[in-house]
């Protein structure tokens, strides 16, 4: 109560008014306000000029988080950008310069292409398997 007080300028008399007007603890197991308790007390409001200052000083608040909050939408945007765009020339090793001792890429395809013929099997075939018939199906 104390902290919603300062929040709203209560002074301690203003919040000793609310108090006395709550359902004392004995009748209720929660401090409670009736509606019509709560009508009477004089609430402080500053001065319309005040007011307008506050509900303007607001509004700009709102506005500057509207557009830090699109800012923020425009860079994850150009990081997912990036990261494609890293992604891409890594695979086409851009992102190093080309070592001039390196082998050309197709001279190690062909160097594969060899030792995988080296490594196939005796018969030679490779692919798909022929599909089972019902008569070759044992239970």
């Amino acid at each position: 109560m104390a902290a919603m007080g300062a929040f709203c300028g209560f002074s301690d008399h203003r919040q000793d008014d609310i108090k006395s007007r709550a359902l004392p603890p004995e009748i209720c197991s929660m401090r409670n306000i009736s509606q019509d308790a709560f009508r009477r007390i004089r609430l402080p409001f500053p001065p319309g000029e005040v007011r307008r200052e506050l509900i303007g000083r607001l509004e700009a608040s709102f506005t500057q988080a509207d557009r830090l909050e699109a800012e923020a939408a425009r860079a994850r945007a150009l990081l997912d950008r990036l990261e494609a765009a890293i992604l891409t020339k890594a695979f086409k090793v851009e992102l190093v310069p080309q070592d001039p001792n390196d082998e050309p890429a197709s001279v190690l395809l062909e160097r594969i292409r060899a030792q995988r013929a080296a490594a196939a099997p005796p018969n030679g075939k490779r692919g798909r398997r022929a599909p089972l018939s019902n008569d070759r199906l044992s239970f």
